[in-house]
């Protein structure tokens, strides 16, 4: 559903339908209608009648249409769905919601795999409303953030593996305000943990922390494909001709051997020497990345960090050490123990105060 209220926190209403519903709607009505003529021409009346469920689905999408009405003056919410004039309601009190739920899930359909972000409002009695369900992380948390701020409720986020909860009036402070508030400021650096990688110094205000290679062992699974990708391709060169292989074929494994190559050599090199610096002031936090191949720096300003975490990025096979604020996520320190990375987490944490 998409919110048709505005930045309204008083009333917060969402309308579903139409759209791009009505596109595959038109297409199931088309595939129902032409398929029922062509039957009912045969002489297959059976099948005409079956496959005028595919009618009904895109008359469906076409003029269905939902709603969700959260009132605070009133202190109720209102859902309804319906198609023309046949309406279904149902209402409630909003103060059995108890919290908005943000997480991940793979969809998986015939010919695609894709993640979405859904927003669920849930609560006593197994109330579980369905906001939307977007492809954009970001946008989804923008609206949960809403959501939880409208209603006075906290937010749950799981979309890293890690369950993350903020309540409704904390949603826009940073993490620095939060710790102010809590008392948990101006704390002494956190112990290193014992047979630490990582090599820390102090440079006047700030806080300098080098995070060596992951090694071989962290880019195990794909250099492991990259030469197995290899291997077949030079059996493909090497034997194409005689096992009586179009030319195309061997041209064709002849690239992929090249690429495979790259590939390779590539993540060799940045698992060996690819070099993590983090440096952290009561100002930013930098991430420099330094590699054979150049580097690159990503910063966030201390006072836009929300959340400070250990978790899985999106899509992470791994996980890794998450700064994030509304504007962006900085992802470091995959590959190293987690205690290693709690302690980093609990530097920065200190450090930006």
């Amino acid at each position: 559903m998409k919110r048709i209220s505005g930045d309204d926190l008083n009333r917060v209403e969402y309308r579903g339908g139409g759209g791009a519903a009505i596109a595959i709607g038109l297409v199931c009505v088309s595939i129902g209608c032409l398929a029922g003529v062509s039957m009912l021409k045969q002489g297959e009346y059976g099948g005409a009648a079956g496959v005028q469920f595919f009618t009904l689905v895109g008359i469906g999408l076409c003029f269905g249409r939902s709603g969700l009405i959260l009132d605070k003056a009133s202190g109720s919410y209102e859902k309804w769905y319906g198609i023309f004039t046949l309406v279904r309601r149902s209402t409630g009190k909003l103060d059995v919601l108890q919290h908005i739920a943000l997480t991940r899930e793979v969809r998986r359909s015939k010919n695609n795999t894709y993640t979405v972000y859904p927003v669920r409002i849930r609560g006593n009695y197994s109330i579980n409303i369905g906001i939307m369900e977007g492809q954009d992380q970001r946008a989804s948390r923008r609206e949960a953030e809403f959501l939880a701020k409208a209603l006075g409720i906290r937010m749950e986020d799981s979309t890293t593996g890690t369950v993350v909860v903020r309540e409704g009036a904390e949603v826009d402070e940073s993490l620095r305000e939060r710790r102010r508030k809590s008392g948990e400021a101006r704390q002494p650096l956190p112990e290193a943990p014992p047979d630490m990688r990582c090599r820390m110094s102090v440079e006047g205000a700030s806080v300098r922390i080098e995070i060596p290679p992951a090694g071989l062992g962290a880019a195990a699974i794909p250099l492991a494909f990259g030469v197995i990708l290899l291997c077949l391709a030079l059996g493909a060169l090497m034997f194409g001709r005689a096992l009586g292989l179009p030319w195309q074929v061997v041209a064709t494994a002849g690239a992929v051997g090249v690429m495979a190559l790259i590939g390779v050599a590539w993540g060799t090199l940045q698992a060996m020497r690819g070099v993590t610096v983090v440096i952290v002031s009561r100002d930013e936090l930098r991430i420099e990345k330094q590699s054979s191949f150049g580097g690159s720096s990503e910063a966030l300003p201390a006072d836009e960090i929300e959340e400070l975490i250990v978790g899985r990025a999106d899509g992470a096979p791994r996980p890794s050490i998450l700064a994030r604020s509304d504007a962006k996520t900085l992802s470091f320190g995959a590959g190293l123990p987690e205690s290693e990375m709690e302690w980093i987490r609990r530097v920065i944490e200190t450090t930006i105060g």
